[in-house]
């Protein structure tokens, strides 16, 4: 609290004021603002409301919410097991072949990527191809449609209608698969103008013919 002087009026003797300090005088308006009471019927009404809310407030479970988190979780497993079903089902039932027997189904929803002359490509059989950021073209279904699966006659696909070259066609590329024993590009050319070709080995492309014989090559490699 500040001081506060009080001055004295003047005597008769012609004596200056008289100043009197004290310390103890209260200033009522400055205490309510350095110190302010709560206004009790405030309080009253901020208690209620929060009585208010923790009756409201679901009780505390935690067992109970453990299992209901267990139980959301199976049914989510169940209906992801069931959407692969379908996908499945869809992929056997399609006219897309997949070989005799289904052998190309893996490499569905596969892409395989490699450099190439400083070039990056990606295949995705039964999608699409890109030269980098470049649309080689979209899967040619008629083209695969035309092989002979399970035969030892050499397989082949197209992707076409892909990116227009600059005065030129758009660009396609076609695939030759061979039997290898992992799924990889193994060559890339252009022969003609935005016109590529590509060789692609996979397990799918072996016959049993091949797959004794690769495994007979690996074994004369081992020894």
């Amino acid at each position: 609290m500040n001081d506060i002087n009080v001055a004295m009026p003047p005597t008769d003797a012609g004596t200056d004021p008289v100043v009197v300090g004290t310390d103890s005088v209260a200033d009522p308006v400055a205490d309510s603002v350095a110190d302010p009471v709560a206004d009790p019927v405030a309080e009253l009404s901020n208690l209620i409301v929060s009585l208010q809310s923790e009756s409201n407030a679901p009780p505390a479970h935690p067992e109970a919410d453990e299992a209901r988190k267990q139980y959301d979780d199976h049914q989510t497993a169940i209906q992801n097991k069931q959407n692969e079903i379908e996908e499945l089902t869809k992929d056997l039932t399609s006219t897309t072949s997949y070989g005799v027997d289904n052998e190309f189904l893996t490499l569905k929803d596969k892409c395989i990527k490699q450099m190439f002359q400083g070039y990056n490509y990606e295949l995705c059989l039964f999608k699409n191809a890109h030269q980098g950021t470049t649309s080689l073209g979209n899967w040619d279904e008629h083209m695969w449609s035309r092989n002979e699966f399970g035969s030892s006659k050499t397989l082949r696909a197209k992707f076409t209608n892909g990116q227009r070259c600059y005065n030129g066609p758009s660009r396609s590329m076609e695939v030759e698969l061979v039997c290898g024993v992992e799924d990889k590009i193994l060559d890339i050319s252009e022969p003609s103008v935005c016109e590529y070709k590509a060789m692609f080995s996979t397990p799918a492309a072996c016959t049993k013919a091949m797959l004794e014989e690769l495994e007979q090559g690996g074994a004369s490699m081992e020894l």
